[in-house]
């Protein structure tokens, strides 16, 4: 099984235990919402009450976003994502970038570019991420790889001094 392969089933295994995490918190919620209605109809005392802390559901996208690979973002995900949140994906997409799965992180950064790059511009704590990154795609130029590949690069690259990174 080759790379791309194995990470399309991860994505998929990942995308699949979301739904089910998120169909059983509609079911606890669900669950605790008649409960909660019981103790009111019982005149029971409101210390009995549980109080479901859900935090909205953009947040909830943002941490379950962060929280994946990477290389598994979709661009779906990286548009609901904040800027804060796409701040703390860049450094871990960087270490990608010394992997096996350089190509498909260059290809990962041009997309987090495209969709959110001018936002990014303004978190200084991602400087140096951003030379480094400029580093690895340079030295990534002189390998031996496919045409595709260089492409993809040298695409990269171009976002990168477009957006004055």
């Amino acid at each position: 099984m080759d790379t791309a392969t194995l990470l399309r089933h991860i994505v998929n295994l990942q995308r699949a235990n979301r739904e089910l995490v998120s169909e059983a918190n509609r079911e606890v919620a669900a669950a605790v919402a008649v409960f909660n209605e019981l103790v009111r109809m019982l005149d029971g005392s409101p210390v009995w009450l549980i109080e479901m802390d859900t935090p909205r559901d953009d947040e909830r996208v943002c941490r379950d976003a962060t929280n994946l690979c990477p290389l598994a973002l979709t661009p779906a995900d990286v548009a609901a994502m904040t800027p804060e949140h796409v701040s703390r994906v860049i450094p871990r997409l960087c270490e990608y970038l010394r992997t096996e799965e350089c190509f498909g992180a260059t290809n990962q950064l041009c997309a987090i570019l495209e969709c959110r790059g001018a936002e990014l511009l303004s978190f200084p704590q991602l400087r140096l991420t951003w030379r480094r990154i400029r580093a690895l795609l340079e030295s990534l130029m002189e390998c031996d790889a496919t045409a595709c590949e260089h492409e993809s690069v040298s695409g990269a690259l171009q976002l990168m001094e477009s957006l004055a990174i």
